[in-house]
């Protein structure tokens, strides 16, 4: 079935690809083109070709001295190489990786242009030389010169080399040495001894070590690329204002082997303001060589600033640069002074000073404790602005596409969460949680290297498995380098001195995309991981909403003072197994049972409702006719239990409920069908013959008939009912009976021909289902196989049949068998040892459940779960020669079952509640909301329901009472109850009041305060009288309690805990005393826990904090090792000390020691942990001495421990000796009732008297208890019991029989099963007689003994002239006990003779070219001319000219009749034809042949060139070209032509027969918007010719039609605007819905 009816999937799915599609370039559009680097690769390019233009303009209009001429031809050529190539190749290790991509790329471009540039024409000179300030700027214009030549040479040698860092430095030197040479080269200061005027060579090792910001050297220079696009004037200043890149240390502090540092990335270096430039330069006078020019330039010398310090910027490529500035400046006029450029360019420039984020550009760098010679972490990234690029300008008329993004986005996702609640059934758990996450919910944020280490210590204890945990930090595309909280690279970016990775490689060297915490085999720490993995995760919640996670746990005594908590007032709760269940009523039974139990106190009392209109409604609280005993006689009401004595449909079927009530509140059980099987009768008409080819597959159906629930089928095969014999699988296994009721045959031939009688009986669906008398069942009529014949096929098949893979009950339900059936046709020769059937599960384990029978054509998942949904295949194979597969998804239905039931709530008044329940089920649930029974309706101010919510405003106690949350579906209904207490009182101590502490001097306590109060007290602390305010060594903690540290002697004294609420107010105290030695401050107190709950034992000790303190667990005497012992774990932080026991068993219980131990002493408290839940295992399970009888036996046991709760019943179960598998005895043996009286050791037992046993059987038992928390431990089985034998109490099975040798009398029988014999010695007695319908009397019987138990058959000899009678059969059976019962007499037909009888008159005339029609005289069917009854006749034929054959060609019709026709002929030849009668023992006389010649051929070719023409409102003209016979063809007698509805199948066609000269039909009653089939084929009297291609066409004519398409389907086009608009929506809501699977 198609997603969307009348279109195709394959339409779907390109619809859903397109609009994925147009999704992504809506996207893409919307997204600012400036930040595609391949344009910004263009835009360099062309941005520098008119830098030149401008410089070389700014040159011709500027005079330049005659050192600037000397190398202003090869500076010209240069200086783009030397900018945006060498500067990339000189930077050092991965600093090139860290440039952004556009940079890069500029250096690619130039690049290229690099290898072009010619040739220096200046001499060599040597490049190791310094350069003095001092020196004449003729002398630097040669340095650099010299230099120039030397480094393109060296970077033309070594391009592909790794550089040393020596020689890195060097070129970065020779680099602004020509850079200023061309522009000021007054401005760069070499590095001299101080008063040394000379040029002294300087060594290698003592060259200076120069640091460049490359990053911003490169941003610079783009920056400068832009700028100089717009203007030649504006590129000139550019070109004054690079010569300020260069700021190195005063010759005054500097010496050989020093470092000076390298500003390439200077805002004076990057700004495009000609006037700074101008100013700076002439500031300086125009003289480079004068040294006060260089005091003046030189921001390094401290002494010429007073004031201001020395700061260095480091950033994340390890590049440096310094600058000044004054401490009192803010950090925006920092990040103004010197990041100028950056910013014009939309760039975010953040600083980080010991860890530090300066985000506050108002404080100074003096309030950030920033000094001389302090290093600022100076990161710089492209923030996400809107602002416009310089290159790219935008009309603000023009409509931005991208604003529509954002609402897109939004009615998305409100529409993704309307299709999640009106088609759950398409959403998984997955992505509904993937939409919640959209919503904002967040994984951990770590912030600390505190918080990490707490992460890390809390994995290593919890975590045993290791897994990988993810967080919400994400890594940055566009730089590797980067990471970022949320992916928030701006505001949330993680910093280096955050980062805590196990792995401390470079971060490129990493893979993954999303930060998560791995375990390296000693500490969890940072790693990187990929989205498509499935990890664990971590989240957090703020402090303030921290008391959610962990709310007070609050129970029915909470604010009751009661002392036995078995008396506290609770309302009703159905027990675990206590809800009633359907019933039905098959048969004529004793009585129907319906039950419910459920506890609370006071005891429950219960009422069951009826609804007396009998219809199934889904509001319970409509059920309201009350049934008493005054109500009928029949009914009998025990507590929870109603019997219906002679149950009768008419007046008892109905819908139930069972209420239970107490003083609380009331509660509705799950509504439960007490209905009654019908069978109906089979129709008098019989059923059409089934007709079937030879060796072909074929299926009969059973006959109608209606029903209810269910039925089993069986069919039985004979000439009438009386005769028919069962069908076995086993014996025949080439035939199937399917759970629907048909018969399936692999492979038909003659022998297989024959009426077929389908017999049914009544069961349930399910369990539940009451009858003591059997069940009723009835017999179709008669359903005739015909087989006919054709040649015999060679192996074939296996082809699985097309009902097949076919799955019961329809639909398949959660918790019931569902049977999954596969079956082939194919060759049935040698069956069982060729074929074989086997079933796998895709991507799965086959269910254990799963069992296969009747050849493994049956598989059968018991009591299926979800979980065994998926895909099946079954493959069938016919030895190694051939096979086939088919799959099959099971996809389980389900009665609503509750994921998250309703749970008690105890709440303040005046609160807010939201309830919740969440069902599953398919179809999707429904909810409904009970309170004491009454359905609930939201109202105004009040309370609100929606689906599977109720939220309550404001609690007052008129709300207090029983809820319930009733989920519905097709299938039924499932109740979830729990109570609310709306809770309102002043604040009480009596059940925690504080405690005499002891704390340890120097140590640490909390002092607990955990009164009861309704609403949530507020707490404050007095000591001797004193109030207590937190301060640094005392806190009162969010929860209450008091925490002190570092205790003294002046802590002790008296505290005292204040509690006020609204309703009033209550104190408690408790004295502390502070000694000099350890001890238990929190000990641990007795739990009392649930089995595979978790439980805590907390333990705190106050000790000397300058010792080291261990905690040490011991139950019973033993210490605990959380090490071997999964389930123990221990605790310790900052907010509780103590052990976990994590699952408890009921082995956890037992006496536990805390124990406190420091180097000097050691302290230790004891606690107790009871472990509650269902009954321990019954012991001692042994049969009473001289109970036992045939049919029954007392059991004695001793229960096992109640568990913390009594038991309320006992559940038996039985195993016999030759059945293998436990049956269930009794539900419900009362612990009352099995109680023996007497000595105390007989008290301590229990005695069950167990009923229904078959005699002669062994049996084991064993026993389960059942309490209020579940269903305990089965007890260990008995040994075997044997009952008393006694005579058989059940007859053989289905008697039948016939057939055999002439004379002879065949009896079969099922034989009595094992368990049914009774004792030893098991056999038969077979009695028969003639049948007589009119006995005067009683007949004599004659008898044969069977001795072997395990026979099914006999043959008795009765005589040759007794053929074919009728005999009366009976079976008795009898043990060394006695005799049992007799079968009921079953007439059976003795076997028949051969037929004498002989077919008279036989003649034969040309039916077609391939087929003789032959008539006879038949035999009279009786008893005398057939020694029996007619099966059926036999045409023998055989080829005129040829000798009689020994073994004939044949044909064989079953049953009487008078012609035939004979079929697989050839054209125009003689045949000779003889007829033969047939009964069950053989053939009957020859009879006289007939010779007769079949017809000439029939047309052997087609008519072609059909076409359909449009011909009026209802009628189409059909067209074709005639056809001409050939010799051997018969003449042609007209046409046929073939007309049925595309959609239907071929044998539907309506056949209209024209004339022979006829080439065109007009065809009436055609339809709108329907496709029609048509074909055309000459017929003769030969036969029907081969017919043309079939040609589709509508009412508008012929229509185009891909041949490899299966099927055709038109549906017309509705104009209407409405089912326009509805067609539309729904392939709208379909593309969203594949779009949203897709993804």
């Amino acid at each position: 079935m198609s997603l969307i009816e009348g279109v195709g999937d394959e339409v779907t799915a390109v619809f859903a690809v397109l609009l994925l599609l147009f999704v992504i370039c809506l996207a893409w559009i919307s997204t600012n083109i400036r930040d595609i680097p391949f344009f910004s690769v263009i835009i360099v390019e062309l941005t520098n070709g008119a830098r030149r233009r401008a410089t070389a303009a700014n040159r011709r209009d500027s005079p330049v001295s005659d050192s600037d001429d000397a190398s202003s031809e090869h500076a010209q050529e240069e200086q783009e190489v030397v900018e945006a190539g060498n500067v990339i190749e000189e930077l050092p290790g991965n600093a090139e990786q860290s440039l952004p991509q556009e940079v890069t790329a500029q250096a690619q471009n130039f690049g290229t242009e690099k290898r072009a540039v010619p040739e220096s024409r200046t001499g060599e000179s040597n490049s190791g030389e310094n350069v003095s300030g001092k020196d004449s700027s003729n002398e630097s214009v040669e340095q650099v010169a010299l230099s120039t030549d030397l480094e393109k040479e060296n970077s033309e040698e070594k391009i592909d080399q790794d550089l040393s860092e020596t020689e890195l430095r060097r070129r970065r030197v020779e680099f602004f040495q020509r850079q200023s040479s061309s522009k000021e080269p007054s401005i760069i200061q070499a590095s001299v001894n101080q008063g040394n005027s000379s040029q002294p060579k300087v060594s290698k090792e003592e060259k200076p070590q120069t640091v460049i910001d490359a990053s911003e050297a490169a941003t610079c220079k783009a920056s400068q690329s832009e700028n100089s696009f717009n203007s030649q004037s504006e590129s000139s200043d550019l070109n004054q204002s690079d010569s300020n890149v260069i700021n190195q240390s005063d010759s005054s502090s500097s010496h050989a082997g020093s470092s000076s540092v390298v500003n390439s990335g200077s805002s004076k270096g990057c700004q495009a303001d000609s006037k700074k430039s101008k100013d700076s330069t002439n500031s300086r006078g125009g003289n480079s060589g004068q040294s006060n020019a260089h005091q003046s330039s030189d921001p390094l010398d401290g002494e010429s600033f007073g004031s201001q310090i020395n700061i260095r910027l480091k950033y994340l490529n390890d590049t440096q640069r310094s600058v000044i500035a004054s401490p009192n400046d803010t950090i925006g006029q920092f990040r103004r002074a010197n990041f100028a450029a950056e910013l014009s360019e939309n760039k975010l420039v953040r600083f980080i000073f010991n860890g530090q984020d300066l985000r506050n550009d108002a404080n100074t760098l003096q309030a950030y404790n920033i000094v001389d010679n302090s290093v600022i972490h100076c990161l710089i990234t492209q923030a996400n602005r809107n602002a416009e690029s310089p290159r790219m300008q935008h009309d603000d008329n023009v409509f931005d596409i991208g604003m529509l993004m954002l609402p897109l986005f939004g009615l998305l996702i409100c529409l993704v969460w309307y299709l999640r609640f009106e088609y759950r059934q398409f959403f998984t758990a997955t992505s509904t949680v993937s939409l919640i996450g959209l919503l904002g919910t967040n994984l951990i944020q770590v912030d600390s290297r505190p918080e990490n280490d707490f992460i890390n210590g809390y994995l290593q204890q919890n975590d045993f498995f290791r897994n990988v945990w993810v967080t919400s930090g994400m890594r940055s595309t566009s730089n590797p380098n980067f990471y970022g909280w949320n992916g928030d690279y701006e505001n949330n970016l993680i910093t280096p001195d955050r980062q805590y990775w196990i792995d401390t490689t470079s971060s490129r060297s990493r893979i993954g995309e999303i930060i998560v915490y791995r375990f390296d085999g000693v500490n969890y720490g940072w790693d990187l991981g990929v989205r498509i993995d499935k990890y664990s995760y971590i989240c957090e919640i703020s402090q303030t909403e921290a008391f959610r996670l962990n709310p007070e746990k609050r129970g029915f005594d909470y604010g009751v003072s009661f002392a036995d908590l078995d008396k506290v007032r609770r309302g009703p709760v159905f027990e675990a197994d206590g809800q009633p269940r359907d019933l039905t009523v098959i048969s004529r039974g004793l009585f129907a049972l319906l039950e419910c139990r459920a506890e609370g106190y006071p005891q429950p009392n219960y009422k069951w409702m009826r609804n007396k209109y009998g219809n199934v409604t889904n509001d319970l609280s409509s059920i309201n006719e009350l049934i008493t005993s005054d109500t009928d006689s029949r009914y009998t009401l025990t507590n929870g239990r109603f019997t219906i004595q002679s149950p009768a449909a008419e007046a008892d079927s109905g819908q139930y409920v069972c209420v239970a009530e107490n003083t609380v509140g009331k509660i509705i059980s799950n509504p439960v069908t007490l209905s009654f099987g019908y069978l109906g009768e089979f129709s008098n008409v019989r059923d059409n013959d089934v007709n079937a080819q030879a060796y072909d597959g074929t299926v009969i159906k059973c006959s109608n008939i209606n029903y209810r629930p269910a039925l089993i089928y069986n069919w039985r095969r004979g000439r009438n009912e009386d005769r028919a014999e069962y069908i076995y699988t086993e014996t025949t296994p080439y035939v199937f009976m399917s759970y629907n009721g048909q018969l399936y045959f692999s492979e038909v031939t003659r022998v297989d021909e024959g009426l077929y009688y389908c017999q049914v009986s009544l069961t349930s669906l399910g369990d539940d289902a009451v009858g003591l008398v059997q069940a009723p069942s009835r017999t179709s009529r008669g359903i005739r196989l015909n087989v006919q014949a054709q040649a015999a096929k060679t192996d074939w098949g296996p082809k699985i049949q097309d009902d097949f893979i076919a799955v019961f009950p329809k639909p398949p339900l959660k918790g019931q068998n569902v049977r999954m059936e596969c079956f082939a046709y194919g060759s049935a020769e040698n069956y069982e040892q060729m074929w074989s059937y086997s079933w796998i599960r895709k991507g799965k384990p086959m269910p254990t459940t799963v069992k296969f029978s009747d050849f493994n054509r049956v598989m059968t998942i018991q009591n299926a779960k979800l979980e065994d949904q998926g895909t099946y295949t079954c493959i069938v194979r016919r030895g190694n020669q051939a096979s086939d597969t088919k799959d099959y998804v099971l996809s389980l239905e389900a009665v609503p079952y509750f994921l998250i039931p309703l749970s008690h709530q105890h709440a303040d008044k005046g609160s807010q509640l939201t309830w919740r329940c969440e069902a599953s089920g398919y179809p999707p649930p429904v909810y409904r909301w009970y309170r004491n029974g009454q359905l609930l309706r939201s109202a105004q101010g009040d309370m609100i329901v929606s689906g599977s919510t109720l939220t309550i405003q404001s609690l007052d106690h008129k709300h207090s009472g029983m809820y319930q949350c009733a989920a519905s579906n097709s299938h039924g209904t499932s109740m979830s109850e729990a109570q609310l207490r709306v809770l309102y009182f002043a604040p009480k101590f009596s059940k925690n009041p504080l405690k005499d502490m002891v704390g340890a001097l120097n140590g640490e306590i909390t002092i607990v305060c955990e009164p009861e109060a309704a609403p949530r007290p507020i707490i404050t602390w007095k000591k001797d009288n004193g109030a207590i305010s937190s301060d640094g060594r005392r806190r009162i903690l969010p929860n209450g309690n008091l925490h002190i540290l570092d205790l003294s002697y002046a802590d002790r004294g008296f505290y005292t805990c204040q509690a006020e609420n609204s309703a009033g107010k209550s104190a408690s105290t408790s004295r502390l005393m502070v000694k000099g030695a350890t001890v238990i401050s929190r000990p641990p107190v007795d739990v009392t826990v649930g089995v595979n709950q978790t439980a805590f034992l907390q333990c705190s000790a106050s000790y000397d904090t300058n010792l080291d303190l261990i905690y040490l667990w011991k139950k019973n005497g033993m210490i605990i090792d959380p090490k071997h012992d999964v389930h123990y774990r221990y605790e310790r932080s900052s907010s509780r000390n103590g052990l976990f026991i994590l699952m408890v068993q009921f082995k956890h219980a037992g006496r536990y020691e805390c124990v406190a131990k420091t180097t000097l002493n050691e302290a230790s408290r004891f606690a107790t942990v009871i472990v509650v839940g269902p009954p321990g295992e019954p012991a001692g399970l042994v049969g009473v001495p001289g109970s036992i009888t045939t049919n029954s036996m007392k059991l004695n046991f001793v229960p096992g421990t109640d568990h913390g709760s009594p038991t309320s019943y006992y559940i038996v179960q039985k195993m016999n000796e030759y059945s293998k598998e436990w049956e269930l005895v009794e539900e419900n043996f009362g612990d009352v009732t099995t109680r023996l009286q007497g000595s105390a050791m007989l008290e301590e037992m229990r005695q069950i008297y167990i009923t229904g046993l078959l005699p002669g059987n062994g049996y084991r038992f064993r026993v389960a208890a059942v309490n209020k928390f579940g269903v305990g431990i089965w007890s260990f089985p008995s040994m075997y019991l044997r009952t008393l034998s006694a005579p058989p109490a059940n007859p053989v099975g289905d008697v039948m029989g016939g057939g055999g040798s002439e004379g002879v009398l065949t009896i079969r029988w099922l034989t009595v099963q094992r368990q049914y014999h009774g004792g030893p010695g098991l056999k038969y007695t077979v009695y028969y007689r003639k049948y007589d319908p009119n006995p005067i009397s009683e007949g004599l019987w004659s008898k044969v003994n069977i001795t072997n138990w395990r026979t099914n058959s006999t043959v008795v000899q009765v005589g040759l002239d007794n053929y074919y009678l009728l005999y009366d059969v009976k079976i008795g059976v009898m043990n060394d006990f006695g005799r049992g019962p007799n079968s009921t007499v079953t007439q059976i037909y003795s076997a028949e003779g051969m037929p004498p009888g002989t077919p008279q008159n036989i003649e034969c005339d040309a039916y077609n070219s391939t087929a003789m029609y032959i008539w006879f005289d038949p035999v009279p069917d009786t008893r005398e001319a057939m020694k029996g009854r007619i099966s059926g006749y036999q045409v023998n034929y055989w080829l005129d000219g040829e000798e009689e054959p020994v073994y004939k060609r044949y044909i064989r019709y079953p049953g009487q009749r008078d012609e035939c026709v004979a079929i697989g002929l050839f054209p125009d030849t003689n045949f000779w034809f003889e007829v033969q009668v047939y009964n069950s023992a053989g053939l009957g006389p020859l009879s006289t042949p007939f010779i007769q010649e079949t017809l000439h051929q029939a047309p052997d070719l087609y008519p072609v060139e059909l076409q359909v023409h449009s011909h009026g409102s209802e009628s189409v003209k059909l067209t074709w070209r005639g056809i001409s016979t050939r010799r051997f063809e018969r003449v042609l007698a007209g046409y046929k032509i073939y007309l049925w509805p595309a959609n239907e199948h071929y044998r539907t066609a309506k056949v209209i027969e024209t004339e022979k000269f006829d080439v065109e039909w007009v065809l009436y009653g055609i339809e709108k918007n329907m496709v029609y089939a048509v074909r055309v084929a000459g017929f003769s009297d030969g036969g029907d010719g081969k017919k043309s291609p079939t040609v589709y066409f509508t009412l508008g004519g012929s229509i185009a039609v891909d041949n490899t398409t299966t099927s055709v389907k038109y549906y017309g086009i509705d104009s209407s605007a409405d089912t326009q608009l509805t067609n539309v929506m729904t392939l709208a809501c379909a593309l969203i819905l594949t779009m949203f699977c897709l993804v």
